[in-house]
């Protein structure tokens, strides 16, 4: 696997990044497929099939979406150190149909397939948030 490089349009520091690596196996000439779920970039969704183009030191740079699965992407943030909250919402996603990464144990970034109901996910995560237990925000989403 190698990663592509997906440049970022940071707003009010957020994301804290510029650029955001991604794993993606190698399909043809600057053409890879996604393999893990992006945390920041709102343009591509694992097992998206993208193009790239060649960075000054050879890095396989995001172009464009050559074709995708269907998948959305959404990020969580939970407040406070209650981790057995947090592990309760990532269970439910997962009873759901979702897959998930983490990058901490407060920041995570979710994948919606294309046959699970985005809704059904939002609306749980938004009854979540008006509860107090975390935020999110939408990623890319196709649904």
């Amino acid at each position: 696997m190698e990663k592509v490089f997906i440049e970022l349009e940071v707003v009010d520091d957020y994301p804290p990044v510029g650029v955001e690596s991604v794993w993606a196996e190698k399909v043809a000439e600057n053409i890879y497929k996604i393999k893990n779920i992006p945390f920041y970039s709102k343009e591509v969704c694992i097992e998206d099939e993208v193009s790239t183009s060649k960075g000054s030191d050879g890095e396989a740079i995001f172009s464009g979406v050559i074709s995708d699965e269907g998948n959305s992407t959404l990020r969580i943030i939970f407040f406070g150190d209650d981790e057995e909250s947090s592990q309760l919402v990532l269970a439910e996603i997962s009873t759901m149909g979702c897959s998930w990464e983490g990058m901490s144990k407060k920041f995570f970034s979710v994948n919606v397939p294309s046959n699970i109901d985005f809704d059904d996910v939002a609306d749980y995560l938004e009854r979540k948030s008006e509860a107090g237990v975390l935020d999110y925000e939408y990623g890319m989403v196709r649904q």
